[in-house]
């Protein structure tokens, strides 16, 4: 089981490398995204995190991922990402509905222009990266099915989605309320948490423990990304693409 974490640690450990030298760079030093009050919208945050949990253990538990799935009629490729997108978008809604009620820019959820163009680059670079490393190369330069053209576009969707709420909205709220290094650790878990429902199916308990270890990790890099690069399109993609290589194994 170790051995098929691997390739990730080496992924892992590349992304960290050129984030780390790219996020130099003067346009990612941005001032620090503050809010005039830290405890209110961080608790804001956390009622709307409580909601998403619910849901997401409704979606992996109940009928509603099965009537999701049942009613998409989509390649076996790109099935396993059909509950996983339902959850996202869904869970994206409140988040949106809550910016908008409070009038808070859309900055405020990881999206402003200033940072926009070098998060991209970033983006780009490591999911170019990603596919070096996973030894994927020739795979995607002969040409990638349709099924795995759309097995993409739903692992972007999904990551935008998730990225959004948890990198862009929940994680600079908690920085600020409680610190850049709580906020960052704090979310990380959150999000590990929520995605915890989609394990409750695997065969064993190491399974499943591995499983969540790796989502923690998953999501300490994604903040970590978010950290560096000021901007939540950054951690999407280099998530999508590494979501996408997982097809290629």
């Amino acid at each position: 089981m170790i051995t098929q974490y691997a390739p990730y640690v080496a992924e892992w450990l590349g992304v960290v490398a050129v984030v780390w030298l790219f996020s130099l760079a003067p346009k990612l030093r941005q001032p620090r995204l503050g809010f005039k009050y830290p405890r209110r919208d961080g608790l804001v945050a956390l009622g709307l995190y409580v909601l998403i949990v619910v849901f997401s253990f409704a979606v992996y538990s109940g009928q509603i991922g099965e009537r999701f799935m049942s009613s998409l009629n989509v390649s076996a490729t790109a099935e396993p990402l059909l509950r996983p997108l339902l959850l996202a978008l869904v869970c994206l809604l409140p988040f949106v509905t809550a910016l908008i009620i409070r009038g808070q820019p859309i900055r405020s959820i990881g999206w402003g222009t200033a940072t926009l163009r070098p998060a991209m680059y970033i983006g780009i670079l490591l999911a170019l990266l990603t596919i070096f490393l996973r030894n994927r190369v020739m795979d995607v330069l002969g040409g990638p099915s349709t099924d795995q053209i759309t097995y993409l576009l739903f692992a972007l969707l999904i990551t935008l989605a998730e990225e959004t709420v948890f990198r862009g909205f929940i994680q600079p709220r908690l920085s600020w309320w409680l610190g850049d290094i709580r906020g960052w650790i704090i979310t990380s878990i959150m999000f590990a948490v929520w995605r915890f429902p989609a394990l409750l199916g695997t065969e064993d308990l190491p399974t499943m423990l591995f499983g969540l270890a790796f989502l923690l990790i998953q999501g300490l890099l994604a903040g970590w990304i978010m950290r560096r690069a000021n901007h939540a399109a950054a951690p999407a993609l280099y998530r999508a693409f590494s979501m996408w290589m997982d097809i290629f194994i």
